[in-house]
């Protein structure tokens, strides 16, 4: 029963075998990793086809016997209901292994539609089971005809993906051609623009806080130059939003739909997940990914994927640049022949084939391998020259650093009223790099995060202030600010600068204390840039509080911006994320590629810059380069941090 049930469902999937190995060819870009992938690929279907023939075998027979049906008498009514209830399973047995192969696609739906067809053909092997059929099964079992359904299944698989590795390399230099071909004949503008990106400042709090006078540098920015909403996307995730913000593009183009990625030991391109990507519905949150409850689907898959990577075959790693597809905007005005710099933004590390400066995302974390002595860390003293492009400068930018230890008592207790021990567990916590059980609470978010995110935030401050001071030529900066959104995440429950009476509790002003810390960077960075710098800070979503006290994502962002080339006293209005682009595209006098989703901001940027700037657009500026790197990182800190805020399980 086996072998027939095997050798059908080899011979009914071998069409969506090949879908699945066209897809695993066409969307991985390294070339040995393909021919992983795409065996991954027919290997997924194989079992697939195969339990799906046994699903709906076995489904089928139980029905029969419930409705007391013999092979005598197929032809009465309740064989029908028999036959309607085995195709519904081997359907819904094809839905979840489809679940598993969208893990290697960028199409999920053609996956679906080969495991239909393996769906359809396991339900006819288990009717051969009934009577119907059966010496055509047993005729398609004999050896050489399972023999000839291997080669065959082999020859598709191995045809495609030799085929379509072949057309995916040649898409890969076309699209990196379009990028210097849409370029030609252009310059960056003489103004110099800084990009400040503040995840999770909500403009309601903001709005309530310049109110009471709490927000100095929003206050001046507001009066003093435009400011508004930023509506964001769904779902309200940091990496899929903020590289959007740099890329013009949707998620599902640019490639960076989810916090973390799985990886095949040994291959270097990351499997790639299905997301839902959709405007976000004005007034509805979204906060950290709800954990699957037992038993769902995937609940089920997350319990599998971590079984494999006990094997050591699998790990679990942060989202990385491998995963971004499309040029961002440093990559653009460096290829324009300017000079820009990105500091740890998500999904830079590692740094790509591109000219511009990078301080990737993951040289923070590079301290925290060995918080003792971390350039004598394997890991650390390995990758440091990966986290930082070009890598002469690591020294330079490691002397900038600021560790968790720096951040004194005092400065603590300006964020929340703790004693001496609650100091002590927050240190100690932060040693084990928050490796301990209880994330689920709120408190203990914020005693395992803060002050790492206070450190990163000032490490961040500080070398954005390092390059415009000491690398003046620079003409775009990228810089990216996290902790709001994580006090947010960790303290809003606890008090929010809209309550109407403050709230007692040693958690009760984190919020309302670390906005203006953060206006406090801003203005020190403002000033430091100068006037003749264009400042536009934005940030990826809001926060709301729901009625039973739950902290979370609202689709109401920010957007300021302050220069010579902005409209003073502007109110923005109807913006979003992707706006942000456009916008940042017409400050440095470049063109917009027509792939863009936003459109530049006419109440932002003044009306005698946008007369000089030409509208000429290009239809894309192709593919990004990718990086060539095959280092890793430790990335069991990060991944740690992404499970505390319950953003993975």
């Amino acid at each position: 029963m086996l072998r027939a049930a095997s050798a059908g469902a080899i011979l009914f999937t071998a069409l969506g075998l090949a879908v699945a190995s066209w897809i695993a060819s066409v969307n991985v870009l390294g070339t040995s990793d393909r021919f992983v992938l795409g065996a991954l690929a027919a290997l997924v279907s194989i079992v697939i086809g195969a339990g799906v023939a046994m699903g709906a075998h076995v489904l089928g027979k139980i029905v029969a016997l419930l409705l007391k049906q013999t092979s005598a008498n197929q032809g009465k009514p309740g064989q029908a209901v028999a036959d309607v209830l085995a195709l519904l399973s081997a359907l819904m047995i094809a839905a979840l292994g489809a679940r598993v192969g969208v893990m290697v696609t960028h199409e999920p739906s053609l996956v679906r539609i080969g495991c239909g067809l393996a769906a359809l053909g396991s339900f006819l092997v288990g009717r051969a089971f009934f009577g119907r059929y059966r010496r055509a099964l047993a005729a398609a079992t004999r050896p050489a005809i399972v023999a000839a359904s291997f080669a065959l299944v082999t020859l598709i698989h191995g045809g495609s993906a030799f085929y379509q590795g072949r057309k995916i390399g040649r898409e890969l230099k076309e699209g990196q051609a379009q990028f210097v071909d849409a370029l030609k004949g252009q310059s960056v503008s003489d103004r110099k623009t800084l990009f400040i990106g503040v995840d999770g400042l909500s403009w309601e709090i903001a709005q309530a806080m310049v109110a009471r006078d709490e927000l100095p540098t929003l206050s001046r920015l507001m009066v003093e130059g435009a400011a508004g909403p930023l509506h964001s996307i769904s779902p309200m995730q940091s990496p899929l939003i903020w590289n959007s913000m740099v890329t013009g593009v949707e998620p599902s183009k640019h490639g960076v739909t989810r916090f973390v990625a799985y990886r095949l030991a040994g291959v270097s391109q990351p499997l790639i997940h299905d997301i839902s990507l959709r405007p976000a519905a004005r007034g509805a949150g979204s906060g950290p990914r709800p954990r699957a409850k037992r038993g769902t689907p995937n609940s089920l898959l997350n319990r599998l994927l971590d079984a494999i990577r006990g094997t050591g075959l699998l790990r679990l790693e942060p989202i990385s640049s491998q995963n971004c597809r499309r040029p961002r905007l440093w990559d653009i005005v460096e290829g324009a022949g300017g000079q820009a710099a990105s500091i740890a933004w998500w999904a830079s590390w590692p740094p790509d084939q591109s000219d511009a400066l990078v301080i990737s995302d993951a040289f923070y974390y590079d301290a925290y391998q060995n918080p003792q002595n971390p350039k004598d860390d394997s890991i650390a003293s390995n990758s440091r020259f990966h986290t930082v492009h070009p890598s002469s400068r690591f020294e330079e930018f490691d002397r900038l650093r600021v560790s968790a230890s720096d951040i004194s008592d005092y400065e603590i207790r300006q964020f929340m009223d703790v004693s001496d021990a609650e100091i002590a567990r927050m240190r100690s916590l932060q040693e084990q790099h928050g490796r301990t059980a209880g994330f689920l609470a709120a408190s203990y978010a914020i005693e395992t995060e803060f002050l790492f995110m206070m450190a990163q935030d000032k490490t961040v401050f500080n070398l954005t202030r390092h390059l415009l001071s000491n690398d003046p030529d620079l003409d775009f900066i990228a810089a990216y600010l996290r902790g709001v959104d994580i006090v947010s995440h960790g303290a809003l429950e606890y008090g929010t600068p809209l309550d109407v009476e403050p709230r007692a509790g040693k958690y009760a002003d984190v919020v309302r204390r670390y906005y203006q810390f953060t206006d406090e960077l801003l203005a020190q960075l403002i000033a430091e840039a100068g006037p003749e710098v264009n400042v536009i800070i934005a940030s990826d979503h809001g926060f709301a509080v729901t009625p039973d006290g739950y902290a979370m994502h609202a689709p109401e962002g920010v957007i300021f911006a302050l220069g010579e080339a902005i409209k003073a006293g502007s109110e923005v209005r109807d913006a979003d994320i992707y706006d942000v682009f456009s916008t940042l595209m017409a400050l440095s006098g470049l063109a917009i590629p027509e792939d863009a989703r936003g459109e530049v901001r006419r109440d932002i940027v003044k009306d005698e810059i946008l007369a000089d700037y030409s509208n000429r657009k290009v239809a894309s500026y192709g593919l990004a380069r990718g990086s060539s790197t095959e280092h890793q990182l430790d990335s069991r800190e990060a991944v740690e941090r992404l499970r505390a805020l319950g953003y993975i399980e």
